[in-house]
């Protein structure tokens, strides 16, 4: 994987965070909105007319749905943190903290420890474990990447934690659709000058709720992450995309936060499938550790002849980021 060049990341924390609304709307982990406006459940389905926001219920309740996804591993420690704190570099303090004291089993002292801390004593305790750890990480994810690039301006970010975005502040991210075309803000979504840590330029992260609602969203290491839609809450699927214009036209389920399965990859085309032409939209799998990229419905003809994670080369990313989907076997 190529280290690219994150100009966000030498911003001061706080420009950061302002760059993604994250000072304004913050939220401690909960559901989708619990408040459902009818009219914009209704502009939604602009090219239904004739499905009112009860029958767009319907049809989601009716789809085969697998168990909701909860966040994983280290990742749940950012969930627990009260600041939302990168769990990879959670993972590394509270692996020193264990060691200073150890008797206290539960941890129960563990956040207050670290925010004793200076910043420059943060720094010295991960710099020598975080190259290992999050390398280790990542190749847990599936990916080949094999360093990281933390920075001191990182760990800075760091202790200000990952954007949880309440009801306001989620509103900005939310993917609409109308008369089958992505909207975001107002204008046909693009991902082109988008990015995400694995991936880079051209792509952005997604998630799903329960209720079929999709959000989306530039990946800035350390602020927002796939659990920063939903606050930490449970989806039913995430990944990476490309759009043009409107036009979804690339899903992956590459979520290391949720570690999604194939069968909610699915559950996730099936729900879009009422917004949107899904025939369009190419979507990333595995085949005994081979990437291939499919048609939706022959990932909703066979989801267990798949996986949804593994490996791909750089070579692999920048040809999906140019549309060139030839090399990839199709079945």
């Amino acid at each position: 994987m190529p280290d690219y060049d994150w100009p966000e990341l030498n911003l001061d924390p706080d420009e950061l965070a302002t760059s993604i609304g994250a000072d304004d709307h913050y939220a401690t982990p909960g559901n989708d909105d619990d408040e459902h406006d009818i009219e914009e459940e209704l502009n939604d389905l602009e090219n239904r007319p004739d499905v009112a926001y009860q029958a767009w219920k319907k049809i989601i309740s009716q789809i085969n749905r697998p168990d909701a996804l909860k966040l994983q591993g280290h990742y749940l420690l950012e969930r627990q943190d009260k600041k939302h704190r990168m769990g990879d570099l959670l993972k590394v303090c509270f692996d020193a903290y264990k060691r200073e004291a150890p008797g206290d089993l539960d941890g129960s002292h563990f956040y207050k420890w670290l925010d004793a801390m200076s910043d420059w004593d943060r720094l010295v305790m991960v710099k020598d474990s975080v190259r290992f750890d999050l390398s280790k990480a990542h190749k847990d994810q599936g990916t080949s990447k094999e360093e990281s690039n933390i920075k001191p301006s990182m760990v800075k970010a760091f202790m200000k934690g990952v954007a949880y975005l309440d009801r306001a502040g989620r509103k900005s991210h939310r993917l609409r659709f109308v008369a089958g075309t992505a909207m975001l803000n107002g204008v046909e979504f693009d991902t082109k000058e988008m990015q995400t840590v694995l991936s880079g330029r051209g792509f952005a992260i997604w998630v799903m709720s329960d209720k079929g609602r999709m959000y989306v969203g530039n990946h800035v290491k350390g602020m927002l992450h796939h659990s920063s839609f939903l606050a930490g809450a449970d989806v039913m699927c995430g990944g990476e995309m490309i759009a043009r214009m409107g036009k979804i036209i690339y899903l992956s389920a590459k979520t290391g936060h949720y570690r999604a399965g194939t069968e909610h990859l699915v559950w996730a085309l099936n729900a879009l499938e009422a917004r949107v032409n899904i025939d369009q939209i190419k979507v990333l799998a595995f085949k005994n550790k081979i990437p291939v990229i499919l048609a939706p419905i022959t990932l909703h003809l066979s989801p267990a002849t798949y996986d949804s994670w593994g490996d791909l080369k750089t070579s692999q990313i920048e040809c999906i980021r140019s549309g060139d989907f030839t090399g990839f076997p199709d079945r």
